[in-house]
C-alpha cells in the first residue's frame, strides 16, 4: 500500500495559502484538513486490498485450522468495520472542511473590515491636513491684505476671490511637500499685495516690532512737566 506523505502547510492549493496564510488557527485547520484526507484515503486501499482477493483470504483461512479460523476474523465483519471507520471519517473532514470554510471566511472578513478601517482613518486624516493647511494659507494671505488695503469691502472681495482661486488650486496647494511660503507668496503675488518677508518667521508672520520706549521718555511721563 502507498499512500502520499501530507503535504506541508504552505503547499500550492492549500486553503491557507493568501492573505490567511499567516493565521496559526487557519493553518492548524488545514492541516487537520489534510490528515482526514488521508486516513480517508488509506481506509479506502485497505477495503480495495480486502475486497481484491477474497479466494486468497479463504485459502489462508482453511489452511490455519481451527486455531488459525479462531483467531482470524470474517473478512465480511473486518469489511463493516472498515467501512464505518470510513464513513466517520468523511463525515469528520466534511465538518472540517466547513469549520475550514468558515474560519478562513472569517479571517478574512476581518482583515477587510481592518483595511476599509485604516483607509477610513487615513481620508480622515489627509482631509484635516488639507483643511489645517487651506485654513492657514488663507489667514496668513487675509493677514497681508488686512495690512495693505484700508477698505473694508476690498478685502471682503479678496476673501471671496482668494477662497474661488483655492478651490480651483486644490491640487496644487494641498501639496504637502510645497513650503508654505511658496503658496502665500503666489496668491500674494496673484492679489497685487506686497508681504513684508522681513516680518516672515517658520511659517506665519511674526507681530510687528514694537516702538522702542526710550527712558528718559518714560521719567518725563512719570514726573510732568518743570
Amino acid at each position: 500500500m502507498s499512500v502520499q506523505p501530507i503535504p506541508p502547510d504552505d503547499a500550492p492549493g492549500d486553503p491557507s495559502a493568501d492573505d490567511q496564510a499567516s493565521d496559526p488557527a487557519v493553518q492548524r485547520a488545514g492541516r487537520r484538513l489534510r490528515v482526514l484526507a488521508e486516513l480517508t484515503e488509506i481506509g479506502m486501499e485497505l477495503a480495495r486490498r480486502l475486497t481484491a482477493a477474497p479466494a486468497e483470504n479463504a485459502a489462508d483461512a482453511a489452511g490455519a485450522g481451527d486455531k488459525g479460523r479462531a483467531r482470524r476474523r470474517d473478512p465480511a465483519e473486518v469489511f463493516a468495520d472498515l467501512s464505518r471507520a470510513i464513513r466517520l471519517t468523511v463525515m469528520l473532514e466534511a465538518k472540517t472542511d466547513e469549520a475550514l470554510r468558515d474560519l478562513v471566511a472569517g479571517v478574512a472578513k476581518a482583515r477587510e473590515a481592518t483595511r476599509v478601517r485604516i483607509a477610513g482613518e487615513a481620508r480622515d486624516a489627509e482631509a484635516e491636513r488639507r483643511r489645517m493647511r487651506e485654513e492657514k494659507v488663507h489667514d496668513l494671505v487675509i493677514a497681508v491684505a488686512c495690512d495693505d488695503i484700508t477698505d473694508e469691502a476690498d478685502v471682503e472681495r479678496l476673501d471671496q476671490e482668494l477662497d474661488e482661486r483655492m478651490l480651483d488650486d486644490q491640487a496644487w496647494w494641498s501639496d504637502p511637500a510645497r513650503p508654505l511660503r511658496e503658496v502665500v507668496e503666489r496668491y500674494c503675488d496673484w492679489f497685487g499685495l506686497t508681504p513684508d518677508w522681513s516680518r516672515w518667521l517658520g511659517d506665519d508672520w511674526a507681530p510687528p516690532r514694537a516702538p522702542p520706549v526710550w527712558p528718559w521718555a518714560a521719567r518725563a511721563e512719570a514726573t510732568g512737566p518743570p
